[in-house]
């Protein structure tokens, strides 16, 4: 690993364990055995680390999304085969990451804000569109509306005044929000593979 690679995993790891504000670029340089001098020489300012960093999140995240797709057998195997992703960056995540991110790396929050509604409402809508060709998702609401509406419930787990970091584990959180935007939008026939899916 380079010594580029080995800031942007270290800025990363301690991101995610103690928030982006947290975290400065002197105590990134000391977790790595180098000088803040040498981070500059890769990263113009904290700004262009964290933009980064994020980037890489999104090639990341649409990686998994693909990779789900293409391992799933049904558009309900796609959701659970996901969740089992997000469990692992979940995690160890600090839910402050995105309250930090909008307040005080904001032209990196509108790349995300956009990435969030266009690419993971496409993504959830083409997950819906092919559960209702299966048979396992209903087809008597608006497919756009639902999509955006799950997208929003992703947000909300991040809302610290709704589900503050000290009283709601992140990853049972979205499990539990996940399995309610199932279960409204399952067919009879989806009812029997989320169970067997659950029990797994």
């Amino acid at each position: 690993m380079d010594t580029k690679d080995r800031i942007l995993h270290k800025a990363d790891e301690l991101f995610r364990k103690f928030g982006l504000r947290a975290v400065t670029l002197d105590e990134i340089a000391s977790n790595l055995g180098i000088s803040k001098k040498t981070i500059y020489q890769f990263f113009a300012d904290k700004d262009a680390l964290v933009d980064e960093i994020m980037m890489q999140e999104f090639a990341k995240t649409n990686n998994d999304c693909e990779l789900c797709k293409t391992r799933a057998q049904n558009a309900i195997e796609e959701i659970f085969l996901l969740m089992q992703h997000l469990d692992d960056d979940f995690r160890n995540l600090n839910p402050l990451i995105l309250h930090d991110l909008k307040k005080f790396h904001h032209t990196t929050f509108i790349k995300f804000n956009q990435y969030m509604h266009e690419n993971m409402v496409k993504m959830i809508m083409e997950n819906i569109e092919k559960g209702i060709e299966e048979g396992n998702y209903r087809n008597d609401f608006d497919i756009e509306i639902l999509a955006r509406f799950r997208m929003a419930s992703i947000w909300l787990m991040f809302d610290q005044e709704i589900f503050p970091a000290s009283k709601y584990n992140l990853v049972n959180l979205s499990h539990q929000i996940m399995e309610h935007f199932l279960h409204g939008i399952l067919s009879e026939k989806g009812y029997q593979l989320i169970n067997k899916y659950k029990q797994v």
